[in-house]
């Protein structure tokens, strides 16, 4: 083979390689890890509380047990670590009950939770990582509590160790947002540069620094979700517009851009959307499927996936991933650790850069739990794995692989949908391809049109290109070659067609 061809061929596959590690699969397959279930201790059973956070390595965080086993942990699938129990510090804690915020966790493994003592009036935001647990801030000093509008704090960690949270001076001052880790706090925005005097819901930070925050104040003529990070915030939505409803739950992306959900119009009758507010205005980002009774903002990771909980109009709710075009991970009636799913939930801090998927889950067997859906790339959308996938680039669901190069021949572990030099898809590569691959080259019948006309184009060119640019022709060279691979004779057939390799 010519060295240009050679080299035009590894530049091409390099940068299809690209293509595949920077956009999401087409579709996907999982596998399920079970991290921990209500058979080894005690799981809330309210299908609206207490979604796991994972980080890049896989592990969960989350809130299990009860009594003295009350307490954070994180795991991955093996033995459990403890971050944090009821009496950390020396004094009885309760964790989020009633808010149903779980924990956070960075890839360092650091957990950020919220926890209070009520008999002591006091309640702080906290960071472990299986050790001694260190304070971010807590109501013991000058802070007299923390919360997020109605709510117990949303907590979120980042890489930095940065944690944005809504606290107040005194039971009757306004609220003001602050980012802090365990060596300091600093307020982010307060009366001092801002007006606001609520912040609904808690605020969500991105690896950068940025925080997405819905901000409301006292006569409501500035209410919306922002974006910043200490200087004049970005308003990414105004309340105030024509909506009649709106979600105050907000995510956020690597890039900044903040998700929202809520319906357009005055009569309410369309479905909930979710809609991702950037810098240049919103746009939808699911137009459905969508739950409509209970909303959490979609997961968002650093390569541009993200995953939510719905259902598809008249279908099962579960959790789901991509945008427009987004397929299930796990959905209500799906079989799941030897009995079926009745109810799952996914928080906005489920989905890692990997594509895993943390999240709680309910069984007709009456165990519930947290789980880790692992994420097994399907290129070809077939149901199989591509490491398990005869045909990776092509659909070939049932793996049909009757056979390779010559009439007698028996199954290569090449499957027929992407068998080169196979164009009448009888699944083996013989002289009768070749001939129709030279009549389809000069337009004779029954391929007046061209190769085009072939039943498998796609399988047609099995040299890598005859010019020495590495771009995939199909000639009646190719047709020879196919006529001297079925008498055993050299080059032979390559596996370099489209159906083969995607291109």
């Amino acid at each position: 083979m010519p060295e240009g061809t050679a080299i035009a061929r590894l530049a091409r596959q390099f940068a299809f390689g690209l293509l595949l590690a920077c956009a999401p699969a087409s579709a996907s397959v999982y596998t399920f890890t079970n991290v921990l279930d209500s058979t080894q201790q005690q799981i809330s059973t309210n299908t609206l509380c207490l979604a796991p956070s994972i980080n890049s390595t896989g592990t969960l965080a989350f809130l299990a047990g009860s009594g003295s086993a009350r307490g954070i942990y994180k795991g991955s699938g093996g033995a459990l670590t403890l971050v944090a129990d009821t009496t950390f510090g020396g004094q009885a804690r309760l964790f989020d009950e009633t808010s149903c915020h779980g924990p956070s966790i960075n890839d360092a493994g650091d957990v950020a939770f919220y926890a209070s003592v009520p008999s002591a009036a006091l309640d702080g935001i906290y960071v472990g990582n299986g050790g001694a647990v260190a304070t971010v801030a807590d109501s013991s000093g000058a802070f007299a509590m923390f919360s997020a509008g109605s709510a117990m704090p949303y907590v979120m960690i980042n890489e930095s160790g940065d944690i944005p949270f809504v606290a107040r001076f005194d039971l009757s001052g306004p609220e003001a947002l602050y980012v802090g880790d365990t060596t300091g706090v600093s307020p982010l925005y307060d009366s001092g540069n801002s007006s606001w005097v609520t912040y609904e819901n808690g605020p969500s930070i991105n690896d950068a620094g940025n925080v997405a925050f819905f901000a409301l104040t006292s006569n409501f003529s500035s209410d919306g979700l922002f974006v910043g990070n200490g200087g004049t915030p970005s308003q990414r939505f105004d309340r105030n517009s024509a909506w009649c409803s709106l979600s105050l739950e907000t995510g956020i992306n690597s890039l900044g851009s903040a998700s929202y959900a809520g319906e357009l119009g005055t009569n309410c009758v369309g479905d909930t959307l979710i809609y991702l507010a950037s810098a240049t205005g919103s746009a939808p980002l699911v137009s459905g499927p969508v739950v409509p009774f209970w909303f959490d903002p979609p997961s968002f990771n650093n390569n541009g996936g993200i995953a939510f909980n719905g259902g598809p109009l008249g279908g099962p709710n579960g959790i789901y991933t991509g945008g427009q075009n987004s397929s299930a991970v796990i959905r209500i009636g799906d079989p799941l650790f030897s009995s079926t799913v009745t109810s799952v939930q996914i928080g906005r801090q489920g989905l890692n850069d990997s594509g895993h998927v943390a999240f709680w889950y309910k069984l007709a067997d009456g165990r519930s739990g947290y789980a880790r859906a692992n994420l097994i790339p399907d290129f070809d959308g077939d149901g199989l794995s591509d490491s398990l996938d005869n045909c990776p680039f092509k659909a070939n669901p049932t793996q049909a692989d009757i056979g390779g190069v010559g009439t007698a021949s028996g199954p290569d572990g090449i499957g027929d949908s992407c068998q080169c030099g196979d164009v009448n898809n009888d699944g083996r590569v013989t002289g009768l391809d070749g001939t129709l691959v030279k009549r389809a080259s000069l337009s004779l019948a029954p391929f007046a049109a061209g190769v085009g006309a072939l039943p498998a184009p796609d399988k047609c060119d099995v040299n890598g290109g005859t010019t020495g640019d590495g771009v995939f022709h199909c000639s009646g060279l190719d047709g020879t070659l196919v006529q001297r691979a079925s008498l055993m004779l050299p080059p032979g057939v390559q596996q370099f067609c489209p159906a083969a390799d995607g291109s």
